[in-house]
């Protein structure tokens, strides 16, 4: 089977063109009327990663352009970990700036993103237990190394898919990689929108544990000024303990917690009010939850491609050779 290979921009001018047709969720070639691809629409939006990277349809390849996510990571540096750790990441980066702008540098970032991926997944564990909310510093470091270990995963997960040509390693080794970062980060994200205290039951010595709604951060999405409560169905969406923003409701009813308008006109700061830590990195820890999912998406998309198909698997890798 002889494959057409098509980017977005491609697709964009074909529509424009007449060629094809968006017609719900797919992309229709009008001659033929097969589909082209499948619009893959989400309301979690990733600053870097796109909502689908590759798909083969019919006798059409549509692929990301991978540049484009390897030129946004470009710009990410470590810009508060002064260590070895920040000299091993912006390595890696040199060696993709390399692989695009001069030669083949796919094993040597490949191997760089092995060891580094350990020493990412250590640091990340290390940060979170000696976190100070109270600190700018101290969280402003914990988002930057998370956001930089994504970077690492993406790039361990495309240039082993590069270098091997083949699938086989890829979930299983990526999979456990996003699982791990994801097990040390929801924990804390859940903590921060829904903190549990311990309280005496029924006027009795046993304690339970339940929700601390005085100091949930989902609460002050419905009660102050500074948050947007359209943001809830946003961040309930990657906490495990809740299927949606009702469940927040139902937990307000089941412990008879009244929703009231905060006061702001008693603020003891002037002028710039101290950041929220704890707002600052709820959103942050969202976003990095967002981009693990798109790079999961990655690697499930890979996971489905017959590479058995030569035709298939060379014009794949042909397009993934970003130098």
């Amino acid at each position: 089977m002889g494959y057409s290979k098509l980017s977005q921009a491609e697709i964009d001018r074909k529509v424009e063109a007449g060629d094809f047709k968006r017609d719900e969720v797919v992309v229709r070639d009008n001659r033929t009327k097969q589909i082209v691809r499948f619009e893959k629409k989400s309301k979690h939006e990733s600053d870097i990663f796109p909502n689908t990277f590759i798909q083969v349809n019919n006798n059409f390849i549509y692929q990301f352009d991978i540049k484009k996510v390897l030129d946004k990571i470009k710009e990410q540096n470590l810009k508060q970990e002064y260590s070895s750790l920040e000299v091993k990441y912006n390595i890696l980066l040199d060696f993709i700036e390399m692989h695009d702008d001069e030669d083949d540098f796919t094993s040597e970032i490949y191997s760089n993103a092995v060891a580094l991926s350990r020493e990412f997944e250590s640091k990340v564990s290390q940060l979170i237990e000696e976190l100070d909310l109270k600190s700018d510093n101290n969280v402003d470091r914990l988002v930057n190394v998370l956001k930089a270990y994504v970077n690492v995963i993406f790039s361990y997960a495309i240039f082993l898919f590069i270098k091997d040509k083949s699938k086989r390693k890829v979930k299983s080794v990526i999979d456990k990689k996003i699982l791990a970062l994801r097990n040390l980060i929801t924990p804390l994200y859940e903590k921060l929108l829904m903190p549990i205290k311990l309280v005496r039951k029924d006027f009795s010595n046993e304690m339970i544990e339940v929700p601390d709604l005085d100091n949930s951060l989902y609460i002050k999405h419905f009660t102050s000024k500074g948050f947007n409560i359209k943001l809830l169905d946003l961040l309930v969406d990657f906490d495990n303990r809740y299927q949606s923003s009702i469940d927040i409701f139902e937990l307000c009813k089941e412990h008879n917690h009244v929703l009231q308008r905060e006061s702001n006109s008693n603020s003891p700061y002037y002028g710039k009010p101290p950041r929220d830590n704890s707002q600052y990195l709820a959103y942050s820890l969202y976003e990095v939850l967002v981009d693990l999912s798109k790079v999961e998406e990655l690697i499930n998309e890979v996971d489905q491609l017959d590479l058995t198909n030569e035709g298939l698997k060379d014009k794949i890798f042909t397009r993934l050779a970003v130098n």
